[in-house]
């Protein structure tokens, strides 16, 4: 962030303060408006979701929300949001209806859940209906899988032996440790690797499957407000419009024995699936004891992340099922096979076999817990071609047969291309900067 973009930051975070509001971490693009060099309003955008709005009390009832609406739609646009969805206290939800969106979900006094899509959610529940297994009882169980572990794929098995069918939902949202394409493909492979696995759907993330992640937190001071707010939410989408979708009557959840937040959102989800205000069929709820191991008392997430911090493969291979430890040790290959791809693109040709593996050896070196077995066998064979080619990478013209006997060697400087700084290996995530529109008023 510019030494201006923080200027800004702290305009609209003073701003928001003054309207009893605070600006939430993961918003990416705000639409401010000024009047005479003052900040007046403001309205952020993260992925889909709207968020962070504010209007001075002087330029109320002046439509300034939609001039700003206006310019967030574009920039979401830009970014592939087709469509957006807003949280906000119900007091005002009608200032985003008159804009065009449409309520979804509400917990009296905390929160409300609009789309602008006035077919969204229908449209959705139909595609869940088409994907429906007849059977009974139905079981769901929504997993975040920040990785997929043996305690994961412990709760899907156990609820698939108690079930006919089993749905499975990954929740969408990239703000965890690995993105959510990564999450999905290390769910499905664990899933199908069950007893099971016939019998189990699993299906992608929605907006309509709630992260808790990525709940507005801006206009509710209170932590456990928040709670309440997010579990409402969540699901009365899952009771009302998921859960009839595809006939599930049961709902699956791990024991939280190390997290009261969780352990809180569980107690306040039974309560929302069984409460007899809300028009649709109740739905079970049932907490499965953690999955532990002689030295671990129980599996986690984080523990996998922890040990694959700190390297320690046979410690992930403990907690995770083989799908999973492959999968992560592919993904740990990549930032490898990306540097040997950028040092092999610098090198100037023609690239000898021989120099092509003096290359890869000396990447490899300089990648953290890199070695020749990261790279697939394909790439470490004897011909430079081989390599270049599994890379996917525009350096198929650099490759050349060997050159003959005579032709004087190129010094090693020059071949490795050290002209400017080594690519880093890619993250997991990647982080978008926080960009700033000025609405100048007249």
């Amino acid at each position: 962030m510019t030494t201006g973009d923080m200027r800004a930051a702290a305009a609209i975070d003073a701003f928001l303060a003054a309207n009893h509001l605070r600006r939430d971490p993961d918003v990416t693009v705000f639409a401010v408006a000024q009047a005479q060099g003052r900040l007046v309003g403001c309205l952020g955008l993260a992925r889909d979701v709207v968020k962070c709005a504010a209007i001075d009390e002087e330029h109320r009832g002046e439509n300034l929300l939609g001039r700003l609406l206006t310019d967030i739609r574009y920039q979401a646009l830009r970014r592939g949001q087709a469509h957006l969805c807003c949280y906000t206290k119900p007091v005002y939800a009608e200032q985003f209806t008159a804009l065009g969106f449409h309520p979804i979900a509400e917990v009296p006094n905390l929160a409300v859940l609009l789309e602008d899509d006035p077919h969204g959610l229908s449209d959705y529940t139909a595609s869940l209906a088409a994907r429906r297994r007849p059977g009974s009882p139905v079981g769901g169980v929504v997993v975040n899988a920040d990785p997929f572990t043996l305690g994961h794929a412990h709760l899907i098995e156990f609820a698939a032996q108690q079930c006919a069918v089993v749905h499975v939902f990954v929740v969408g949202e990239d703000v965890s440790h690995f993105r959510y394409k990564d999450r999905l493909a290390m769910v499905r492979a664990g899933v199908a690797a069950l007893p099971s696995a016939s019998r189990i759907v699993v299906h992608p993330g929605s907006r309509y499957v709630v992260s808790r992640l990525t709940f507005p937190q801006y206009f509710l001071k209170e932590a456990a407000d928040v709670s309440r707010a997010y579990t409402g939410i969540d699901v009365q989408l899952f009771r009302r419009h998921i859960a009839p979708a595809l006939g599930i009557t049961d709902r699956f959840v791990g024991e939280e024995p190390a997290s009261a937040i969780t352990a809180r959102y569980n107690a306040e989800m039974a309560d929302w699936l069984r409460r007899p205000d809300i028009d649709a069929p109740p739905v079970a709820f049932h907490v499965i004891d953690r999955l532990g191991l002689p030295d671990v008392p129980f599996i986690s997430a984080s523990l996998v992340r922890s040990r694959l911090a700190a390297g320690d493969w046979a410690g992930v291979a403990e907690l995770t099922p083989p799908t999973t430890s492959d999968y992560l040790r592919r993904l740990a290959a990549k930032p490898a096979k990306a540097a040997v791809s950028a040092e092999l693109a610098a090198a100037p040709p023609p690239l000898t076999a021989e120099e092509a593996q003096d290359i890869m050896a000396e990447v490899l070196a300089e990648v953290p817990d890199a070695s020749v077995s990261d790279v697939p066998a394909d790439l470490s064979d004897a011909v430079s071609t081989a390599i270049v080619a599994d890379l996917d990478a525009d350096v198929s013209g650099l490759c050349a047969e060997e050159p003959p006997a005579q032709a004087a060697p190129k010094p090693k400087a020059a071949r490795r291309g050290r002209g400017g700084p080594r690519p880093q290996p890619p993250a997991f995530l990647s982080q978008k900067p926080l960009a700033f529109l000025s609405a100048q008023l007249s």
